[in-house]
C-alpha cells in the first residue's frame, strides 16, 4: 500500500506551494463545494491564478451522497483541460468523486466503469480535508450511488498521494456537524480495534485517535481553535486505522439510521456503537470462549478512560456518556405507536444491514439480535 505524504501546514501555504511547484503542476482539477470559496485554502488557489502560476479547474457538480455521474463528468471535464493534479478540498462528498476521477479516469464512459479493469491514472492526487471526521484522505475507499443504490469502492489507488491538514478549514463549522463528525471518527478508531482485521499498527492508529479526541473533543465543540489540529490529526489516525481493519457492525447497522431518520452519519453510527458495545460487554462475555473479546474491550475501556484498572464495561459506560449526556445526542423518532408497530418500522433497518460489513465484527449478529440492539437505540 502507497504511502500518503503529509504536507506541512504552514503560513500562507508555503509548503503546499512548493509541492505543486515540484510537481510542475500548472493547471489543477479541484473538486470543492462552493463553501470552499469562504476557507483560507480556498483564497489561496485563487491567489495563484491571480499570479499566473496556476490554472484551477474547479468542479462543483455534485450533491451530498453524490452519483456516480457526477464521477463521468469530472472525468470529461479533466481530460478536456488536460489537468496534471486531482484534488479535493471539504468532506466525504468531494474525496469521494475525486477517488472515483482518480481511478476511472481511462475508463470507457460509454461502459459502466466500475466493471472495467482501469488502467491506472499517473495523475497526482491531493487532498484537503475540511472535517475531523470521515478520514477519507486516508483510506482507499469511496462510496457513490447509481439510482440511489450505494456502489462501495475499494482500490488502493484511491488512496491520496499527498494530504494537507488545515486546522483552521474547522473554524465555524455548526455545532452538530462537529458533533457527529468527531463521533464518526471515534467510532472509526473503536471499530477498527474490535474488528477481526485489526493488526497491530492499526491498533496504533486507533489508539492514538481516540485519546486525541476524549482529551480535546470539549475544546474543540467549545471553539477553542487550539484544539483543532488534534482533532484532525485524529480524524486521519483512525482513517487510517480503517484503512487496514475496516468498519464493523456500527457502520454496517447506521445506514438506514441516516437515510431514514436524518441523523448525520457520524451520529447515526454512535448510537450503534452504543449499542453494540454495551451488549458485548454485558452479554456475549458471559459466553464460554469470550476471553479474546474481553481482552480487546479490556484494552479500550483502559483507552478511552485512561484508566489502567478498567473493565470491559467501563468503556460501553464511558462511550454512552459521552454520546448521550456530553454531546447530548438524540435518539430517532419512530413513527410507530406501540411495539408492533415499532417491530415492523425497524424490521427493514435489519434486513438492509450490509452482512460483508458483520463478517469484519468479533461477533456473529443474526437477525434477531439486530433487531434487539436496534429497539435499544430507539427504546422501544
Amino acid at each position: 500500500m502507497k504511502e500518503t505524504m503529509i504536507i506541512p501546514c504552514d503560513e500562507g501555504y508555503g509548503a503546499l506551494k512548493e509541492y505543486l511547484t515540484d510537481k510542475g503542476v500548472h493547471r489543477i482539477f479541484l473538486v470543492c463545494g462552493k463553501s470552499s470559496e469562504r476557507l483560507e485554502i480556498g483564497r489561496f488557489f485563487h491567489r495563484l491564478e491571480d499570479e499566473g502560476t496556476l490554472e484551477v479547474v474547479r468542479f462543483s457538480d455534485f450533491t451530498p451522497n453524490p452519483e456516480i455521474s457526477s464521477a463521468y463528468a469530472g472525468i470529461r471535464l479533466c481530460r478536456e483541460k488536460k489537468c496534471y493534479m486531482i484534488a479535493a478540498i471539504g468532506g466525504g462528498s468531494p474525496m469521494d468523486v475525486a477517488k472515483c476521477v482518480k481511478l476511472f479516469y481511462n475508463a470507457d464512459l460509454n461502459e459502466d466503469v466500475t466493471t472495467q479493469d482501469c488502467e491506472p491514472c499517473d495523475l497526482p492526487f491531493l487532498a484537503i480535508p475540511t472535517t475531523a471526521g470521515s478520514g477519507s484522505e486516508a483510506t482507499r475507499f469511496a462510496v457513490v450511488y447509481r439510482d440511489r443504490k450505494k456502489l462501495s469502492i475499494t482500490d488502493d489507488d484511491a488512496l491520496p498521494d499527498a494530504v494537507l491538514l488545515d486546522p483552521d478549514t474547522l473554524a465555524g463549522l455548526p455545532g452538530y456537524q462537529k458533533k457527529a463528525t468527531l463521533l464518526d471518527a471515534l467510532c472509526h478508531a473503536v471499530e477498527s480495534y474490535w474488528s477481526v482485521n485489526a493488526t497491530k499498527e492499526s491498533r496504533e492508529y486507533g489508539r492514538e485517535a481516540i485519546r486525541l479526541i476524549v482529551y480535546n473533543y470539549a475544546s474543540y465543540v467549545a471553539e477553542d481553535p487550539a484544539a483543532r489540529a488534534p482533532m484532525m490529526r485524529a480524524s486521519n489516525l483512525a482513517g487510517k486505522a480503517i484503512n487496514i481493519a475496516r468498519t464493523t457492525a456500527g457502520h454496517a447497522m447506521c445506514y438506514k439510521l441516516t437515510t431514514g431518520y436524518g441523523l448525520a452519519h457520524g451520529h447515526a453510527a454512535a448510537l450503534c456503537v452504543d449499542a453494540l458495545w454495551k451488549w458485548m460487554a454485558q452479554e456475549k462475555l458471559r459466553e464460554a470462549g469470550s476471553e479474546e473479546l474481553e481482552e480487546t474491550l479490556r484494552q479500550l475501556s483502559v483507552i478511552i478512560t485512561g484508566n489502567e484498572a478498567a473493565v470491559p464495561s467501563d468503556g460501553a459506560a464511558f462511550f454512552h456518556e459521552l454520546v448521550y449526556d456530553k454531546l447530548a445526542m438524540e435518539r430517532p423518532k419512530l413513527r410507530a405507536s406501540s411495539p408492533e408497530e415499532a417491530d415492523a418500522e425497524l424490521a427493514p433497518l435489519a434486513e438492509y444491514v450490509n452482512p460483508e460489513r458483520l463478517k469484519n465484527h468479533p461477533v456473529d449478529l443474526d437477525h434477531e439480535t439486530l433487531m434487539k440492539l436496534y429497539r435499544r437505540i430507539a427504546q422501544v
